[in-house]
């Protein structure tokens, strides 16, 4: 009987669940059950800790749901294993939230960025406090340099402080901070174009990260 793992995608700022659409039909061709949240009255900078309690929320839902996926799929073994990835600044609310919830086994970061309550940051002392505390897999993918992801040095910055024993930085550097999610208007203006053989190299990333840690 095959087992369905439960992931979910975290979009960024300025962005909203549907700039996850392939992504999440990429994966959920697997053996995932993928759920893409709306972070709703999210302002131009949200705090961190308010999008973390949003996400601790959304996965108490999905905890009393668990028994209605399993009626729903009953061909399936339904694992309480969950794997979150998040872009931009929901890769640091991914990154954040596993600091301190069990629930979460495995992480992936697109082109994250973290944010301090004042906007974005490129400072360490605040990650600093809670990143030896991600003991889980994690995997960062990082774009090429531009405004859009604090010049690009996330990945960098972030993987000496992990505490998890198994971490990995990928640097694509033919790829811009809208690869990461579904081309739209606003990302092309702000960040470049985005290219559809670089967001299935992505994806297909995170589908081997998945699958081999959860």
């Amino acid at each position: 009987m095959p087992h369905r793992f439960k992931l979910v995608l975290l979009h960024g700022v300025q962005s909203r669940k549907e700039h996850l659409t392939q992504a999440a039909n990429y994966l959920a061709v697997a053996i995932f059950i993928v759920l893409v949240p709306t972070f709703y009255h999210d302002p131009l900078t949200p705090r961190p800790a308010d999008r973390v309690a949003d996400l601790t929320s959304i996965l108490d839902q999905l905890d009393d749901e668990q028994s209605n996926l399993k009626t729903q799929l009953p061909k399936c073994l339904v694992s309480d294993k969950l794997g979150i990835a998040g872009h931009s600044a929901g890769g640091q609310t991914a990154l954040l939230a596993a600091a301190t919830d069990p629930r979460i086994k495995v992480i992936i970061g697109l082109d994250p960025v973290i944010m301090s309550d004042r906007g974005v940051s490129t400072a360490t002392d605040k990650f600093q406090d809670y990143a030896p505390q991600i003991t889980i897999p994690t995997l960062l993918l990082r774009a090429k340099p531009h405004s859009c992801n604090a010049d690009g040095n996330q990945g960098l910055v972030l993987l000496p402080l992990l505490g998890s024993e198994t971490k990995q930085d990928v640097y694509l550097e033919k790829t811009n901070h809208c690869n990461y999610i579904d081309t739209n208007l606003g990302c092309r203006l702000l960040c470049g174009s985005a290219s559809p053989t670089n967001q299935v190299m992505i994806h297909r990333y995170m589908l081997d990260w998945f699958e081999k840690y959860l």
